[in-house]
């Protein structure tokens, strides 16, 4: 066995014992977070459906609008696969009846996709991002920006949507974004 090989073997055994040293660590609120995610990956078109799902209800503040866009992406795509089955439960509710009660049932379908999304969707307005980007940067985690509800609706919303990008990249918390064209 060379140097490098015996390095790459220490690398890979200090990384396993690491790896399970955190799984160890976990809290039954990641555990569940974990499972889920696995079945994210096992139903990549979920993540499609997520986003339409996030994209559309982040955007506009007229909950029948909303409802509209949901029950569209949802019959459009179906329910996704990774929800808990409570969840699948309350989107099939939503489907049949919570649609017709956008004043009711929109704040609580949003509330639950903005509670259930924290963990790696935060608020885009400057000083919750800001602190946000601070706190992880002093934790040695490099994070990618990425705005929600990016559909460009005209010349005027390009620039302000430019503007905006061009302003983020001047902050020394922040090292990349990702732009849809």
């Amino acid at each position: 066995m060379t140097h490098t090989d015996k390095i790459a073997q220490e690398a890979i055994f200090l990384a396993e014992a690491w790896q399970n040293r955190a799984n160890e660590l976990l809290t039954p609120e990641e555990k569940t977070i974990q499972r889920q995610m696995k079945r994210l990956l096992t139903h990549p078109m979920d993540k499609v459906v997520m986003t339409k799902m996030i994209d559309q209800s982040f955007r506009s503040h007229n909950d029948a609008r909303i409802a509209d866009q949901i029950n569209y992406t949802l019959k459009e795509y179906g329910v996704p696969e990774f929800f808990s089955t409570g969840d699948k439960l309350l989107m099939r509710l939503f489907l049949g009846v919570g649609r017709h009660f956008p004043h009711v049932s929109v704040p609580r379908v949003v509330d639950k996709m903005r509670d259930d999304s924290s963990r790696s969707v935060i608020p885009g307005e400057e000083d919750i991002l800001r602190t946000h980007l601070e706190q992880r940067k002093a934790e040695g985690v490099r994070m990618n920006i990425n705005h929600l509800g990016e559909a460009v609706l005209g010349e005027e919303e390009s620039l302000f949507r430019l503007s905006t990008y061009l302003e983020d990249l001047k902050s020394p918390e922040i090292e990349y974004i990702s732009v849809k064209i």
